[in-house]
């Protein structure tokens, strides 16, 4: 457990101090001699440290009710007087009041302030279908961050569709679940050439995929020992040597984590596939179907993009060795005994690079494809959770007679949720953070070798390695705000309309999504203030080598 991390958003921590036992005394409808409100705002979790805190928020929310309630009653007072003044005047011939003297006298006359009467009288009823909170302090913000988060994802879906008029990202899938069983086989069959295609059919650990990657490791460990006790008087080939053997480590860790975890991977992916074969209403399936076309475009743009890295690594050393006659290699360990220098021994060099880059690559862009199929999938399972509190939240208003299994449907749901990103935390921890210790050391020598040697091969492996370690970060953050979302749609519902059993549920519920699972790298959160913060260490490293250089 100490891999979890829980996330807590102040947002929705209630100002305590200002609220007295007045306010938290039960309102109409409620009040009853048999503790009928304590049971319900108690619970199971009554007893417990964070079953406190939610009772003070469910509490706050009553307060909120009341005045809310009060303030509607006071626009209805003032209505009334309003049609009675106006009636009299009209039969008396005398002129009518305005508005605001309307509604400041039934503000008067029911007890209520005059500016808050004239507040409410300004501001709109608003709409039964209207889905933005209303039931939480900030509900303003609540309502503004709500159209915020709708604008950006309709500008985003917009923007996908509109891909889909290039050839490359056209399909011809009128279902969900194929086009996602067809977005996880190019992954898949990249992932095969290292012996990691554990979504294939009669998969098999040990194959002769394994047994060529476990040679090519032995021979690639040895050179790499042998290459760097030759060159370590000079600077730029040690470093060389290094980096490349740090991209080695990470590759590694990635062949661990597939191979010993399969299992878990391939319950994510057949979960997966019956999330999206699942039977549901025309709005789900729309959005669905657009959040696998959007994962299929991140898809085919992060396998176009690792191919062409890959390519210009080879080919770019190879151009530049035919036409200044310098012989340059890809990576920086070469094969001993073989003078480098020579024609031959710089092909048999070269031949044994593109095998690596060919081992290399399978072992970045089928495992980061995969697992960004394996996020997204989570993000589109929050989403539904979303939309299904939203019809929730209508069948409440409409007083529907199916609520019970609605809502466990829900129940349940969330239930698998976690436990989906529970795995994915146990399964990639480790390898993420073998990737940030390597790729950050390898940072700090590519940078130092860039600025001291002028080593044109560094920016390569400066953006690569920046890439490997945002790629974790921001999806980590992703889902961050979308359990955040995921705990705005919880304190949409109209609680107080449930009964006390579907409120404890509900507060589970809650509380669950408060304490929601998070990515870690084991002992530091996997988010973009991770990333910042080793990127500031790496920073830091990097300028105090300069300064001892200089010295």
């Amino acid at each position: 457990m100490s891999g979890l991390r829980h996330l807590k958003s102040p947002k929705f921590a209630p100002p305590m101090e200002f609220v007295d036992q007045a306010t938290l005394s039960p309102p109409e409808g409620y009040k009853d001699g048999s503790g009928l409100l304590d049971n319900a705002l108690g619970g199971a979790l009554g007893g417990h440290v964070f079953g406190a805190q939610h009772i003070q928020q469910l509490q706050v929310i009553q307060r909120l009710q009341q005045q809310r309630a009060a303030m509607l009653a006071a626009r209805a007072a003032a209505g009334q007087q309003g049609q009675q003044t106006g009636s009299t005047q009209t039969s008396s011939g005398g002129t009518g009041a305005s508005p605001a003297a309307t509604a400041t006298a039934g503000a008067t006359a029911t007890g209520q302030p005059a500016a808050a009467a004239a507040a409410t009288q300004q501001q709109p009823q608003p709409s039964p279908q209207q889905t933005v909170c209303t039931e939480c302090a900030e509900c303003a913000e609540c309502a503004a961050k709500q159209l915020h988060d709708e604008a950006s994802q309709l500008n985003t879906m917009e923007f996908v569709k509109r891909l889909n008029r290039f050839r490359f990202f056209q399909h011809s899938y009128r279902n969900p679940s194929e086009l996602y069983d067809s977005l996880i086989v190019f992954p898949n069959m990249v992932a095969k050439i290292t012996g990691m295609d554990i979504f294939s059919e009669g998969y098999r650990v040990i194959s002769w995929s394994l047994f060529s990657v476990v040679v090519l490791l032995t021979v690639y460990v040895y050179t790499s020992v042998v290459t760097a006790s030759e060159v370590w008087g000079n600077t730029e080939d040690l470093i060389f040597c290094f980096v490349t053997a740090g991209i080695g480590l990470q590759g590694l860790g990635k062949l661990y984590t597939f191979i010993f975890f399969r299992k878990k991977l391939v319950w994510m992916h057949q979960y997966n596939k019956e999330l999206f074969r699942k039977e549901c209403n025309p709005r789900v399936r729309k959005m669905l179907m657009d959040s696998v076309f959007l994962l299929s475009v991140i898809v085919k743009t992060m396998l176009v993009c690792y191919a062409s890295t890959s390519i210009l690594l080879d080919v770019a050393p190879l151009l530049f060795t035919i036409q200044t006659g310098e012989k340059i290699l890809p990576f920086g360990f070469y094969i001993p005994f073989l003078d480098r220098n020579e024609w031959f021994g710089y092909f048999c060099n070269y031949a044994m690079h593109v095998c690596n880059t060919v081992y290399v690559s399978s072992q970045d862009m089928g495992p980061d494809c995969i697992y960004m199929i394996m996020m997204m999938s989570a993000f589109t399972q929050i989403d539904l959770l979303k939309e299904s509190l939203a019809e929730f939240n209508e069948k409440i208003e409409e007083n529907d007679d199916d609520l019970d299994a609605f809502f466990g449907e829900i129940i349940r749901h969330h239930r698998d949720h976690l436990e989906y990103l529970q795995t994915i935390e146990k399964v990639f921890q480790l390898n993420f953070l073998i990737t940030f210790v390597s790729l950050s050391t390898v940072l700090v020598m590519s940078l130092f070798a860039v600025v001291t040697l002028s080593w044109y091969q560094g920016y390569v492996f400066v953006a690569f390695i920046s890439y490997e370690l945002f790629f974790g970060s921001f999806l980590g953050t992703m889902l961050e705000i979308k359990n955040e979302q995921l705990q705005q749609a919880i304190y949409a519902i109209s609680w107080y309309k449930l009964s006390r059993e579907h409120q404890k549920l509900l507060r589970f519920m809650l509380h669950a999504s408060q304490e929601s699972v998070s990515l870690t790298l084991i002992f530091a959160p996997l988010n973009m203030p991770t990333f910042l913060q080793v990127y500031k260490t790496i920073y830091s490293i990097f300028t105090m080598l300069l300064t001892v250089r200089e010295e």
